[in-house]
């Protein structure tokens, strides 16, 4: 399923951008930032991998701390802002199912919703080959929506929920809904700016905490835990979660 790879022109990416910068303004990034730096157990030197790295704005964090990061995304012109965004990093094209031979991490993040394009097989298949991108004792970070309140914004909103984000005379519109088996959130960005109107379509796996804890364990990880996006412990009125679990040391069977 070839979910991951984007087709939009760099004009409607350039447009997203824009009201994306807008909204993780005021400290977000910091805070999500503060969450992977503890939870990775990150010190100043510490190599990671941001997989899926978008334009760059956990890279940014990390790397004004100290880190030593690689991003690595599949869509240049995202890659192109990212490299605007965080000159200390280093920026890589390619696709999570195939990567390049980067040597090893402390920590591999995947951050902002940005597992689960593929079907299941596939999407367990990336996070055992991670494991090779670990070394010994490294720690995998997965952040994700949290299925259960997308369950309850199905309930309240039984045909999709639809909202609004404006700057000045530009506004960009998501539409959402739950897929009939529950398992995805099926949507569109339409955003309006400078005389343009373009469509991002976008297709995101669900998963509860325990179910990624499984999929954790079931890829060989260790010490496999599940929080909020702020570190303290996941209930069903999480917005989001954060997955973590360590690469073992020796050969496990993929």
């Amino acid at each position: 399923m070839e979910r991951y790879v984007r087709t939009e022109s760099a004009d409607t990416i350039n447009d997203f951008l824009y009201f994306m910068e807008d909204r993780y303004a005021g400290g977000r990034t910091e805070r999500e930032g503060n969450v992977i730096w503890a939870l990775a157990e990150l010190t100043e030197g510490g190599r990671v991998l941001d997989l899926a790295c978008g334009w760059g704005r956990i890279s940014r964090y990390l790397t004004d701390r100290g880190a030593d990061v690689v991003g690595v995304d599949i869509n240049e012109t995202m890659l192109e802002a990212a490299r605007r965004n965080a000159p200390k990093a280093t920026f890589v094209a390619a696709d999570m199912r195939e990567l390049p031979d980067l040597g090893t991490f402390d920590a591999v993040i995947i951050w902002w919703s940005s597992f689960g394009f593929f079907d299941d097989g596939t999407d367990q298949l990336i996070l055992r080959k991670l494991r090779e991108n670990l070394r010994p004792g490294g720690k995998l970070l997965v952040e994700h929506a949290n299925a259960a309140q997308f369950f309850i914004e199905a309930a309240a909103n039984p045909k999709g929920k639809t909202t609004a984000q404006r700057i000045g005379d530009d506004v960009m519109v998501d539409t959402r809904r739950l897929s009939d088996d529950g398992r995805r959130v099926v949507g569109n960005r339409q955003i309006c700016r400078n005389s343009r109107v373009n469509d991002m379509p976008y297709d995101m796996r669900l998963f509860s905490g325990s179910e990624i804890e499984y999929w954790l364990a079931q890829a060989g990880y260790t010490d496999v835990a599940v929080l909020d996006r702020g570190g303290d412990p996941l209930t069903w009125q999480s917005y989001g979660f954060v997955a973590s679990g360590t690469a073992p040391a020796g050969d496990i069977s993929s």
